[in-house]
Order: C-alpha cells, then sequence, then structure tokens
C-alpha cells in the first residue's frame, strides 16, 4: 500500500502543516496570521512585459492596490471602495470648446460608461456623446495676431478653441517654462498668463497649450454650451486611478 502524505513547505518544521502541497495538487494553509504578496513599483516590479502568465498576482506599491494578469493584461483589483457618489461641475460650455475638466481624480479613458456625464440636467450617452482623454489638450496650436512684448500678461490668439484655464503654455522661445493660462476669453479670444512675458511675441507665433497630467471630458458631437456636470463614484473606484 502506497502512502501518501501532503509536502510540508516549512523547511524549519517538516511535520507542519501550516502551508503544504495537498496530494492533489491543492496549496493549503492552515495559518490564521496573513500572506504576503510579491510587492513592487509597477514598471520595475512585475514580471517581464515579455512574458507574464494568466493568474500571476502581486501588490503594486505604485498605486498603492493589488494587481493580477487577467484575460492578457494587468488589471487592479479594487480594495478601497468610494463610499459615496460625487458630483463635479465642469463649467458652461461656449459652443467652441470641447473638452471639459479635469476630473477631479484620474478615471480609466478606456472605460467613459464609468464617468456620468449630464448637460443642462440631460445625460450624455459614454461614447456616442463623449470620450475620455488623459493629459489633454497637448499640442493645442494657436497663433497669436498681436506683438505687443513688454511685461506682456495678455496674448490674442486666432482662436480660443480647447485653450483652457490651468494649462501650461509654451513657444519657441519668450514664454518662461511652466507660465500658465489664468484666464480665457473667448469674446475676444484673449488669454491672460502668469508669470508675464518680457519678450515680444511676433504675430504668428505658435504656442503650444498642455494639461499635465489629469482626466478630460471630450464632447465628440456638437459641443454644449450650457452647464456640464459629471457624477463620479458610480463605478465604486476609490481615486486615484492610475493607468
Amino acid at each position: 500500500m502506497k502512502f501518501v502524505k501532503r509536502l510540508a513547505l516549512d523547511r524549519k518544521d517538516q511535520s507542519s502543516n501550516r502551508f503544504a502541497v495537498e496530494a492533489d495538487d491543492r496549496i493549503v494553509t492552515t495559518s490564521k496570521r496573513s500572506l504576503q504578496l510579491p510587492k513592487g513599483v509597477r514598471t520595475d516590479g512585475r514580471p517581464p512585459l515579455l512574458s507574464p502568465v494568466a493568474g500571476q498576482i502581486r501588490y503594486s506599491t505604485t498605486i498603492n492596490e493589488i494587481e493580477a494578469y487577467v484575460n492578457g493584461s494587468w488589471e487592479t483589483i479594487r480594495t478601497v471602495r468610494q463610499g459615496t457618489i460625487t458630483p463635479q461641475s465642469l463649467g458652461v460650455g461656449n459652443y467652441v470648446n470641447s473638452l471639459f475638466g479635469p476630473l477631479s481624480y484620474d478615471v480609466d479613458t478606456t472605460k467613459p460608461q464609468n464617468v456620468m456625464v449630464y448637460v443642462d440636467n440631460v445625460y450624455q450617452l459614454p461614447t456616442t456623446n463623449y470620450t475620455l482623454v488623459s493629459g489633454t489638450s497637448v499640442a493645442e496650436v494657436a497663433q497669436t495676431t498681436n506683438s505687443t512684448g513688454i511685461n506682456q500678461s495678455t496674448i490674442i490668439l486666432n482662436t480660443t478653441t480647447n485653450v483652457l484655464v490651468g494649462e501650461t503654455v509654451s513657444a519657441a522661445s519668450g514664454i518662461s517654462v511652466g507660465t500658465t493660462v489664468t484666464n480665457v476669453d473667448v469674446i475676444t479670444r484673449t488669454i491672460t498668463i502668469n508669470p508675464n512675458t518680457n519678450s515680444i511675441i511676433p504675430a504668428g507665433t505658435d504656442l503650444t497649450f498642455s494639461y499635465q497630467s489629469g482626466t478630460f471630458v471630450n464632447f465628440t458631437g456638437s459641443v454644449p454650451a450650457k452647464q456640464v456636470f459629471v457624477l463620479l463614484g458610480v463605478d465604486g473606484y476609490y481615486p486615484p486611478f492610475n493607468s
């Protein structure tokens, strides 16, 4: 008669049953303590990018969440849930800007259905009426039409489409690194910047407006000119979300 017993994994105590492999290949534990997962930053600590295996699980110190390799990609296992749904006003549209935001915390841009968007209390269909984008307004370019420049705080543009307060503004020369847009007047096509520029910005100069981070609502159909607000937390995800 063949005697089959479990394989103890505790090298210091071969008779221990606290963690073992059963004869039928099940891994079991009788410990009442805890099981510590492998952990590390998201980019460096994961298994090699070319050879992840479905079912791998680890703790990401980048986002402080558990993640697993499921169905061909790394997925975050949410352990902390938002307790309430939070409304956020994104301001009033102007028939020009299609971008609204940033949202108060980052949301997975591949899942616009996780954010409920309303225009003047009318629900908007995800993907059909809007998408979510991140880092937004990157390379939104406008050309100045004025050439005044000494201690200049306002600049006239040929268009203010998707130029938003809070964006950084840069040019080949004449504007300091980190200069931001503090006000946008769509009627006069004028923006106010901080800090001021002491250089002359000739007409025709390309300015680049960009957000460094954040998730934005991008209307893909008609651009609203009414109050836009969103409901966050409908998916139960707790901020922040980092892709």
